[in-house]
């Protein structure tokens, strides 16, 4: 059901608002929205909005996150099934354990800087041992560019350079010079270029119209192999002191639940501070509005008394849409999450969920419809849901494949169908016995019967549909309405049905009702459905093109044949990879054989069938069965709650880390 949700506005003091807001997220029961859209242009006129400081604690956030982020490899991994810390609410701040999450954090942070600083340092040595090493073999120290009378320079030539060209043009337009050829490699030609300074400027245009450029090592002294062992040693160091820092990183990142917990001590108290935006006030008063579910009513007076509070509660406008809270029974609750991957209902419109516990639980294991897999869903989705530590959606989403596994039990015990054929082909392989499964329905053999099953369960389905889309409107005052459009197509649709079936099974009493239930049903379309018509011959015609709707039901009733081929496919490739795993017959060989195939091809099988079931039983909901009757587009109701990620907030009083 949906919940029925409740305006509320306060008026409180504003030395209050720190603890007033922080008992608000304890309860959990009010989702805030803005003041002006309570109304009131007074109230907007006497308030300013309320002031909002986050920088602070979201540039700490992302420190804590960062520290993390850097530390995470080293820290130590949560099993699948280990579930998170918990702590109680009123230890969600506890000062000790954020003075320490605040040191772990500054000694990652140093480690990281230190490490950050070597690094860069360690890539510039590198780089420049790298453009050093090619001139290894010069005897020259760097730092000498020439004497009283001569110049020194390093030049790059490129790797096409005609020597011998260059020599002999040398020697004529720079004769007191000479070249050495340090080294050559693919990309350059390393070059001493030595001249007397009369020609330094003819060789250098000589080298420039080869192409040359000069090559600086400005800040460098002693040859460039005295500065290649040195920018080794302190490479050496570096990669040293990073495996020192490494290190202190690994052991400082064994137990990163400080930072943790930071984060999530702070992520609250960040959910706070922005819950003020919603506030106005004065200097000494603070006012809100939100939403309040009916049945948490009781919760937030507690709080808006403890401190001294005005408040008033409102039943909403019929022009407002407030947020959607559905609250459903055990067994229905956990197919909220399937609806609200579709989308949430209309705070004014129906809750499917009651309707869906059942339909979708029959069609998902009539898809399924393998006794073997649904045990392995059942027992599977027991085990995670006490093991694992899984959010709010997911326990859900398990609760609905558990319960699923159920049905799918069922339909496979009536299908005959364990693992597929397995125990017969076993028997008959292995111990030359045949054994027969008792079946009810037989999906290969009889598919018939059970293609009009499937088509009869879409028909009910479809009913369904239409009786909660009749419902809401005799809810809302609308019974004409209710009848006309959904009483006189129940008469027509159920009178055709009832007139095939009697035609086609030979039984003439139940083909003539239906045949005369068929006849008025049209009748009474033809003269209800264009009501909204004044011409009255308009409203016939428009009447008459309505009952082309019945292609429609025709057509969502057989997609409901989707429900016979998944079933097909689930036992049929099961069958195929037990004949895979039989193929050598009854021997050792044909033994150690099957048992891979068979666990390889069940797990696949299991994989891509209960995905199938899970979406298309989806679709016959959200297509067919919605389509008659949902109306969408619901906000999900949002209090102000501790938001978490590494830590469980209850409500003890007591931090409780496990």
């Amino acid at each position: 059901m949906i919940e029925r949700m409740e305006k509320l506005s306060v008026f409180g003091m504003r030395g209050d608002r720190e603890s007033l807001l922080r008992e608000l997220m304890r309860v959990k029961c009010v989702h805030m929205r803005p003041v002006e859209e309570h109304g009131g242009e007074e109230l907007l006129a006497l308030t300013e909005p309320d002031t909002v400081e986050t920088y602070a604690l979201e540039q700490r956030l992302s420190r804590y996150a960062a520290a993390i982020s850097a530390a995470g490899p080293y820290a130590a991994k949560r099993g699948m099934f280990e579930k998170k810390p918990r702590v109680g609410f009123d230890s969600l701040e506890d000062r000790a354990m954020l003075e320490r999450a605040e040191e772990l954090c500054v000694r990652i942070e140093r480690v990281n800087e230190e490490a950050a600083g070597l690094r860069a340092a360690r890539g510039r040595n590198a780089f420049s041992q790298a453009t050093l090493r090619p001139w290894a073999g010069s005897p020259l120290p760097l730092e000498v560019e020439g004497t009283r009378t001569t110049a020194v320079s390093y030049c790059l030539l490129p790797p096409a350079t005609d020597l011998e060209a260059l020599t002999e043009r040398r020697i004529e337009e720079a004769p007191y010079s000479t070249l050495q050829i340090v080294s050559m490699d693919e990309a350059q030609i390393y070059l001493l270029a030595v001249c007397h300074k009369s020609n330094e400027e003819a060789l250098w245009e000589l080298l420039k119209a080869n192409g040359a450029t000069r090559a600086i090592f400005s800040g460098l002294s002693g040859t460039p192999s005295e500065n290649i062992a040195r920018l080794t040693r302190e490479i050496e160091a570096a990669d040293e002191t990073l495996k020192r820092l490494d290190g202190e990183l690994k052991e400082t990142g064994r137990d990163l639940y400080p930072l943790q917990y930071g984060v999530d001590a702070i992520t609250v108290r960040l959910g706070r501070e922005r819950a003020g935006a919603y506030l106005r006030g004065t200097q000494s008063v603070i006012c809100f509005a939100g939403w309040v579910p009916t049945a948490n009513k009781a919760q937030a007076i507690e709080v808006l008394e403890r401190y001294g509070c005005c408040y008033e509660f409102a039943d909403p406008d019929d022009d407002e849409e407030p947020p959607v809270l559905l609250k459903n029974g055990p067994v229905a609750n956990p197919y909220e999450a399937v609806t609200a991957m579709y989308s949430l209902p209309a705070y004014r419109g129906i809750d499917p969920n009651p309707v869906m516990s059942i339909t979708y639980f029959i069609i998902f294991g009539m898809m399924l419809g393998d006794a073997g897999f649904g045990l392995i869903l059942f027992f599977g989705g027991l085990y995670m849901l006490k093991k694992m530590d899984l959010g709010e959606g997911a326990v859900k989403l398990v609760k609905v494949i558990t319960m699923c596994g159920i049905s799918t039990t069922i339909w496979g015990v009536l299908y005959g169908s364990y693992f597929g054929d397995v125990i017969p082909r076993l028997a008959s392989v292995f111990f030359g016995k045949t054994v027969t499964m008792p079946v009810v329905f037989d999906p290969i053999g009889d598919a018939m019967t059970l293609m009009i099953l499937c088509l009869g369960i879409g028909v009910v389905h479809l009913w369904l549909g239409l009786i909660i889309k009749g419902f809401m409107l005799v809810k809302r005052g609308k019974v004409l309405d209710a009848l006309f459009d959904v009483g006189f197509w129940l008469l027509f649709e159920a009178g055709l049905l009832m007139w095939l079936v009697g035609t086609i099974l030979a039984l003439g009493s139940l083909g003539q009702i239906g045949m005369y239930m068929a006849m008025a049903g049209a009748v009474l379309l033809i003269l209800t459905q264009a009501r909204d018509r004044k011409n009255p011959i308009a409203r016939i015609i428009f009447g008459i093109g309505s009952l082309y709707d019945i292609s429609g039901f025709m057509s969502d009733v057989l997609s409901y044949s989707r429900i016979l081929a998944l079933g097909l496919a689930t036992g049929v490739i099961a069958q195929v990879f037990n004949i895979i795993g039989t193929l050598p017959g009854g021997n050792i060989f044909g033994a150690i054989l099957f048992v891979p195939v068979f666990l390889i091809g069940s797990g696949l099988n299991l994989g891509i069938n209960t995905l199938g079931s899970y979406v298309h039983t989806a679709r016959l909901h959200y297509v067919e069965f919605f389509g008659k009757f949902y109306e969408d587009g619901g906000r999900p109701f949002s209090p102000l709650m501790a938001q978490t990620k590494y830590i469980v907030v209850t409500n003890n009083k007591e931090e409780q880390k496990s």
